[in-house]
């Protein structure tokens, strides 16, 4: 799987998972990040990093997260996908980066509507 790295829409990195689909990169403060994640016969899947409210950090502990890829079906209109899903900022209160919830539900709602649609062929 291919990983494009995103700041402020304009390419920054490329990387490329492992084979048990792991990665790593270093996170900008103080930008928006967008990951785009690409594989052949899949429809592209992106995360926005708000970084903005982060502090300067010396070492930031890794955040987990899994990726669901959809096979790619041309009859099935998945254009909803082409926004971020999830959109993960720093929290001050916890001082952690954490998934904003609303937004992050109202995609995966818009995910589930595609997988049915999926499901129907």
């Amino acid at each position: 799987m291919s990983i494009n790295v995103y700041q402020y829409n304009l390419i920054h990195a490329t990387r490329n998972s492992d084979n048990n689909g792991k990665f790593e990169f270093n996170t900008p403060v103080n930008s928006y990040i967008t990951l785009e994640f690409t594989k052949d016969y899949f429809t592209s899947k992106k995360i926005l990093f708000d970084t903005r409210l982060a502090p300067t950090l010396k070492k930031v502990r890794p955040f987990n997260l899994k990726i669901i890829m959809l096979n790619y079906i041309k009859e099935v209109d998945s254009c909803e996908l082409d926004f971020p899903l999830p959109r993960v900022e720093y929290n001050k209160e916890v001082q952690d980066f954490i998934f904003v919830e609303q937004y992050t539900e109202r995609m995966l709602d818009k995910q589930n509507r595609i997988l049915a649609r999926m499901a129907e062929l």
